[in-house]
């Protein structure tokens, strides 16, 4: 195991987003001097003044780091020469036309190499498809004479992260993939204080092929379950109890659930990065990107539920009011990162309906910045509050994502017309007519 007070005590990581200032404050804590890198100045700011942006982080854990010594966050203008090791944790985007978009690994590796010494190691931790970091971010990093598995060690040890499930980073195992042997132990014996378990794998490609199935798994079962429910809508059945019933099965069997669509950093994107690299290698898969391309169309088929709910009142889409309740790409979190409310807020104003929302977690919603996903058009928009937006009456509201700390019974007590994503209105007393559900019908 590495000692924090040996030659890996300084540790910079290369981003600090979701991923990479959770691992900068467990590498903190663990006794680790630990340099946090990243371009945007606010975030810096935030930082240094002791505040998490981040829902799983605590402001407590930020400023006694902070305090400590053992945490500082500093600009791309700063080297990190003084650090032996070097962790990536930016952004994996898709193109416009889907494809992966190494940019952001590309800038994070430039950077990288220009404090780049013999003995270092470089860890990417960004989830991306097989044969990135032996392909060009070695290339970028070994650019300027010096040699990976000879000079320097590298290897690649994906993130796993779940935003807002009260799980802490330190609580989850980790895998590791190097270029050799050493560079595997070596990036391995610094996670082991900080995970509870550390899988060596064979190679960096193995790692990140493994990262990259365990999201196109949970896409693809997403998919399977969304179509589940347009076909039971179809049936005249109720897909919330067909699930209910499966699971009662207690082997072979793991419940997923529908919805408007999925969002993330990683479960709408990823898919995209495996079957880019299938292409690659002479395999035209058609199950991935199916799946990617059912979970896209969701928000589409709630505007027509929308659509299909105010026909039943007698009013057009068209110059209806709708509330959207909820706009975080899942519940109690305020991160709204390829969030299907994006493009379904996008759909609903294109097609002629004055639309209002209420997040509690985030005030303000822009249906066009969608992040790692292609931009959409659609006009930003700042929270209501819901007891005014009730009282005004909206044609339709829509349950996109169910926060607890929302009031649930104002909203099945004065919405007269409700369109229900997420099974929210079960057990509820509903009124005739009240309320269309997604892969049930009416309730």
């Amino acid at each position: 195991m590495t000692d924090p007070a040996g030659r890996d005590r300084r540790i910079a990581i290369v981003g600090l987003g979701y991923v990479g200032l959770p691992l900068a404050l467990d590498l903190a804590e663990a006794g680790h001097e630990v340099l946090g890198v990243d371009a945007s100045a606010p975030r810096l700011e935030q930082l240094r003044a002791g505040a998490s942006y981040i829902d799983d982080v605590a402001d407590a854990r930020v400023a006694a780091a902070v305090a400590a010594g053992s945490f500082m966050p500093v600009g791309t203008d700063t080297d990190w020469t003084d650090a032996s090791v070097a962790f990536i944790c930016v952004p994996t985007p898709v193109t416009a036309s889907r494809e992966p978009d190494l940019g952001p690994i590309r800038t994070a590796a430039t950077y990288v190499r220009r404090g780049l010494r013999r003995g270092d190691l470089v860890v990417l931790q960004s989830t991306t498809y097989p044969g990135t970091t032996m392909g060009p971010l070695r290339e970028l990093l070994e650019s300027d004479g010096l040699r990976a598995g000879t000079d320097f060690d590298l290897a690649f040890s994906p993130e796993r992260v779940s935003p807002g499930e009260g799980r802490p980073s330190s609580s989850i195992p980790r895998l590791v993939g190097g270029i050799h042997a050493a560079s595997t132990a070596r990036a391995a014996a610094i996670l082991r204080p900080i995970s509870p378990s550390v899988a060596e794998l064979s190679s960096p490609d193995a790692a990140e092929l493994a990262k990259l199935f365990e999201n196109v798994f949970r896409n693809v079962n997403i998919a399977l379950v969304n179509e589940l429910a347009l076909i039971c809508e179809r049936l005249g059945l109720d897909v919330w109890e067909v699930i209910r019933g499966a699971s009662t099965k207690p082997f072979g069997f793991m419940p997923f659930y529908p919805g408007p669509g999925v969002g993330g950093h990683c479960i709408p994107v990823d898919p995209y990065y495996l079957a880019a690299r299938a292409r690659e290698v002479g395999i035209h898969e058609r199950f991935i990107e199916t799946a990617g391309d059912i979970n896209s169309r969701m928000p589409e088929h709630v505007v027509s539920l929308v659509s299909t709910a105010l026909n039943a009142r007698a009013k057009p889409l068209r110059g209806s009011s709708v509330l959207v309740i909820g706009v975080a790409f899942k519940p109690d979190v305020s991160d709204d990162r390829n969030s299907p409310a994006a493009p379904l807020i996008a759909e609903l104003q294109a097609a002629g309906a004055s639309v209002s929302y209420h997040d509690p977690r985030l005030p303000r919603f822009d249906p066009s910045e969608t992040h790692e996903l292609p931009r959409r058009e659609g006009a930003p928009l700042e929270s209501v509050d819901l007891e005014t937006a009730l009282d005004a009456k909206p044609d339709c509201v829509v349950i996109v994502t169910p926060h607890t700390e929302i009031d649930w019974d104002a909203v099945f007590e004065h919405a007269d017309l409700v369109v229900d994503t997420r099974d929210a209105s079960r057990g509820r007393t509903l009124r005739p007519g009240q309320v269309l559900r997604l892969g049930a019908g009416w309730s």
